[in-house]
């Protein structure tokens, strides 16, 4: 004759106890490393070349660097060139992190489009996994009054917003600090919008982007910086259960599992499996991703071994 017998399904230090049927616990514990990484860049774009830390992305347009043009400090900054009719803009420098981090991104840039009635927009964003944000200008500027003749923002939550700061000719930055919690963005270190947000950054980039039927444009980008913190998340994963019921001497067992109580059939984990005494137990692997699974023991009057 067959019955189910009581059993208990150990997890590491933890247990779970049910009579009949038990679930293997599935324990995720997630741990806050108190030491995070901070990694800083910067690019004064003086060298010859390129450094490979940014991917050029150039539509209707190119890359200039170094370039002599102009310059916010040293002798050289990067140059974005547009085409007029050649599809829509979009130049820009672009990096992308490993993994998501919060920190504080900041460039310099020439807005030799203050004033001007048809230009290009220019711009440095970020953006993760939450969302993104965005300071900008117009790509245009009919003068005091008129919307394109201030610096912008944007961010995920946050429409499209024209700051009190009035656009000149001349080096400009743009700064990005986003925190745990919280976004700060500034126009030449004064503090445009401050809101509570948690928006990590996994990309960012600075550049220059219009329609098509914008004219050819160029400025210059220069002294970029980044300061970013990431803080490391532990993932402490069961990857296997220890099952044990209580037994009697010379008896045999077959342990069966299935995913669901009500709608699989029953699979047999092991069969035959012989009495170590009082208590028996056998181990059985925890599938990464599978939510739970569900155990019973059945006594059986098999033969070991045949």
């Amino acid at each position: 004759m067959k019955q189910t017998k009581t059993k208990t399904a150990r997890l590491l230090s933890g247990a779970c106890t049910i009579v009949t049927i038990v679930t293997a616990c599935s324990v995720i514990l997630l741990a806050r490393i108190t030491s995070a990484q901070t990694v800083s860049y910067t690019d004064n774009f003086e060298s010859p070349t390129l450094n490979p830390f940014w991917r050029i992305i150039a539509n209707a347009g190119s890359v200039t660097v170094p370039s002599t043009a102009q310059a916010h400090s040293g002798s050289n900054s990067v140059q974005f060139n547009s085409l007029s009719n050649a599809g829509q803009k979009g130049i820009y420098l672009r990096h992308d992190l490993e993994q998501p981090s919060f920190g504080q991104i900041s460039v310099w840039f020439y807005d030799n489009g203050a004033g001007v009635g048809s230009a290009n927009y220019l711009t440095l964003t970020a953006s993760g996994p939450n969302g993104g944000m965005n300071l900008f200008t117009q790509d245009y500027d009919f003068g005091p009054g008129t919307d394109g003749h201030y610096y912008k923002y944007d961010a995920t939550g946050v429409p499209a917003t024209t700051t009190a700061l009035p656009r000149s000719q001349g080096w400009h930055q743009f700064a990005i600090n986003t925190q745990a919690g919280s976004v700060t963005l500034s126009v030449d270190g004064t503090a445009v919008y401050s809101g509570a947000a948690d928006l990590p950054v996994s990309s960012f980039a600075f550049g220059m982007y219009g329609p098509t039927w914008r004219p050819a444009w160029t400025t210059s980008f220069d002294d970029f910086q980044a300061t970013l913190v990431h803080e490391p998340r532990l993932s402490i994963r069961v990857s296997q259960v220890e099952l044990c019921w209580t037994s009697i001497t010379n008896a045999t067992y077959r342990v069966d599992y299935r995913s669901d109580l009500t709608t699989n059939t029953w699979l047999t984990l092991s069969n035959c499996v012989p009495s170590a005494g009082i208590e028996t137990c056998i181990y059985d692997r925890v599938p990464r991703g599978q939510p739970q699974r569900f155990y019973r023991v059945v006594a059986t009057n098999c033969v070991p071994g045949i």
